[in-house]
């Protein structure tokens, strides 16, 4: 836990310090994003850094590995475009699921993760959470689903990287 502080506040920092740029007026030219997966509460999140080609997996009772993973153009655009493909500059900040409709019975799934997604282009970072807490069913407006769709869009490019799949296997896993 104590190793994660300082990417926690790497990232904070590269918020902080790419704020006043985008506050005067100046824009990014380079689409970039943070995408983050936590398993378990109180423990280090899967973490994928754009500007750093840097994956941090969470390796349960190891230290957090890094692993090296540049995307392409095209899985960049392909990332970019799903955003804009669901309006995802619309979304509050912390997404909560909204049921189209009310079920008779609903069940929570006994393990839930929370997903971040954190995006860097021409004004002010947006960053949208949400987890999978819920009975199921479908979300109002898709939301919820448009969500998923971009979460396994990253996180499948990501895995698909050879240097994700020579990487170091974690020796245990979280139940």
């Amino acid at each position: 836990m104590d190793k994660f502080i300082p990417i926690q506040m790497k990232q904070f920092l590269f918020i902080l310090l790419l704020s006043p740029l985008l506050a005067i007026g100046q824009t990014i030219k380079k689409f970039e994003f943070v995408y983050s997966i936590t398993s378990m509460p109180g423990t280090v999140p899967n973490t994928y850094y754009s500007s750093e080609n840097l994956f941090i997996r969470n390796m349960v009772v190891d230290p957090p590995q890094k692993i090296k993973i540049k995307l392409t153009k095209k899985e960049r655009q392909q990332i970019e475009n799903k955003i804009n493909e669901i309006n995802f500059f619309s979304y509050p900040e912390v997404y909560k699921f909204e049921r189209v409709d009310t079920p008779a019975f609903a069940s929570v799934p006994s393990v839930c993760s929370k997903y971040s997604v954190t995006v860097f282009v021409k004004e002010w970072p947006k960053q949208v959470s949400w987890n999978d807490c819920h009975g199921g069913g479908k979300s109002k407006n898709n939301q919820y689903e448009n969500l998923q769709e971009l979460s396994a869009l990253i996180w499948n490019i990501i895995v698909g990287k050879k240097n994700f799949k020579k990487a170091k296997e974690p020796r245990a896993m979280y139940l």
